[in-house]
């Protein structure tokens, strides 16, 4: 006699070995979702830093990049939308005279990112000479419930490196 179906018994070992490895596989698919999260974060900070000193360059101006208060101020909390604007007055203010030319959120809840450098300011400006308005400094990111950190790394020449 030909058997066209599976008994209650085959059925509940299948649900079981499918369980286990699901269960096995979640610590793993939450990493890679949050190294994906940070990579991209990585990579929208140091598209829009790029773009900073490429205008600074073409437009031969100072190119400034702050996160902006709700004032439009320049604010040490570099997890809020980040603002590249031309400062025409230099006052590292989004004033209604300086040219926004772009801002984003680059970074996403459960993460935080910091800028460190010399002079510690809550702003940085690209030269048109491809010059950074401070020394060396850096900005890292790291996601709140993981020890892993990232950085961007940049040197007065405006040339920047990710670890």
């Amino acid at each position: 006699m030909l058997q066209r179906g599976m008994s209650l018994l085959e059925v509940l070992i299948a649900l079981t070995v499918v369980a286990i490895v699901m269960t096995a596989a979640m610590p793993l698919w939450s990493n890679l979702v949050q190294q994906n999260q940070q990579d991209a974060s990585i990579s929208s900070l140091l598209n829009l830093l790029q773009f900073a000193k490429q205008q600074a360059i073409f437009q031969g101006n100072i190119i400034t990049i702050c996160p902006l208060s709700e004032k439009r101020l320049c604010i040490n909390d570099w997890s809020q939308k980040i603002a590249v604007f031309h400062d025409d007055n230099n006052n590292h203010e989004l004033d209604k005279s300086d040219k926004l030319l772009q801002s984003l959120k680059v970074i996403k809840a459960g993460a935080k990112l910091q800028w460190r450098g010399f002079p510690s300011k809550r702003y940085l400006q690209f030269y048109p000479g491809q010059r950074l308005s401070s020394h060396n400094g850096r900005f890292i990111y790291q996601q709140t419930h993981s020890a892993t950190t990232r950085s961007i790394i940049l040197s007065r020449t405006g040339r920047l490196r990710v670890e």
